[in-house]
C-alpha cells in the first residue's frame, strides 16, 4: 500500500523483489514529492508577497499628492518629488527585507521538518531492528512496524507535545517522547520483547549458577526453565488472588 501511494505499481514492487529496495525507492519518491510541494509553496508565498508589496506601493503613491506646477514653485516640486521617491524607495526596501525574512523562515522550517522526518524514520528503523533481534528468532514471530503503526506513533508524539504546551510544561526530548509513544502504540510488542529479554537473562543466570562449583547440588535442583518460570510468575502474577 505504501508503494502504491508513492506511485509505484504493485507489479513493479513485486518485480523489485527486495523489500528494502522498495522501501528506499518509496522513501526517495516521497522525499522528492515533499521537496516539490515545498518549492511550490515557497513560489506561491513569494508571488503573494510581491503582489502585497505592489499594492502597498500603489497605496502609498496614491496617498502622496502631485503638486500642480502652475501653482507651485519648481524648486518645491523638485524637493517634494525627491521626498516621495525616498519614501517609496524605503518602502520597497522594507518589502524586500520582509520577503527575504519570510523566505529564510520558510527554508528553515522546511529544513527542520526534513531533519525531524529523518530522525523519526531512523528511530522507527532502530525499533524495528530491536524487535527483530529479540523476537525474530527461535521461531517467535517478530513485531512488524507498518506505516500505519509509525503514523500512530507520530500522532501520539504530537498529542503529547500539545499536552505539555497546553499545561505550560517543558516538552521532553524527542527521544524520550518517541520511546513513550512507541510503548503505548506497541504495548503488546514491548511486553513480548521485555518478557523475552527477561527470559534470556534468567536462563543465562541459571546456567551460570549451575556451572559454579557445587551449583548442581542446590537445594531446589530446579532446571533453568523452572527458574525462568518462577521468575516470570513472581513478576507478572505476584498479586493475583
Amino acid at each position: 500500500m505504501r508503494a502504491i501511494n508513492a506511485g509505484i505499481s504493485a507489479a513493479d514492487a513485486v518485480a523489485l523483489g527486495d523489500d528494502k529496495l522498495v522501501d528506499q525507492l518509496v522513501s526517495d519518491r516521497q522525499r522528492l514529492e515533499r521537496e516539490r510541494i515545498e518549492s511550490e509553496e515557497l513560489e506561491a508565498m513569494r508571488a503573494e508577497d510581491a503582489k502585497a508589496a505592489e499594492d502597498r506601493k500603489k497605496a502609498l503613491e496614491a496617498a502622496l499628492p502631485t503638486l500642480d506646477p502652475e501653482e507651485t514653485d519648481p524648486n518645491v516640486i523638485a524637493a517634494f518629488e525627491a521626498m516621495k521617491k525616498l519614501v517609496t524607495d524605503q518602502q520597497a526596501q522594507l518589502d524586500s527585507f520582509r520577503a527575504e525574512q519570510a523566505s529564510q523562515s520558510s527554508a528553515v522550517d522546511a529544513a527542520r521538518e526534513r531533519e525531524i522526518a529523518s530522525w523519526f524514520n531512523g528511530k522507527v528503523a532502530e525499533l524495528s531492528d530491536s524487535f527483530d533481534k529479540v523476537l525474530g528468532k527461535d521461531g517467535v514471530a517478530a513485531v512488524t512496524i507498518t506505516p500505519e503503526t509509525a503514523n500512530a506513533i507520530a500522532e501520539k508524539i504530537a498529542v503529547m507535545v500539545d499536552g505539555y504546551r497546553a499545561n505550560n510544561l517543558q516538552v521532553p526530548e524527542l527521544n524520550v517522547m518517541f520511546d513513550e509513544a512507541a510503548r503505548t502504540v506497541l504495548k503488546d510488542g514491548f511486553a513480548r520483547m521485555d518478557e523475552a529479554q527477561l527470559t534470556e537473562r534468567m536462563e543465562k543466570r541459571a546456567a551460570q549458577d549451575i556451572s559454579r562449583p557445587g551449583g548442581s547440588k542446590s537445594k531446589t535442583e530446579r532446571s533453568p526453565t523452572e527458574e525462568v518460570a518462577d521468575m516470570l510468575d513472581k513478576r507478572y502474577f505476584a498479586n493475583r488472588s
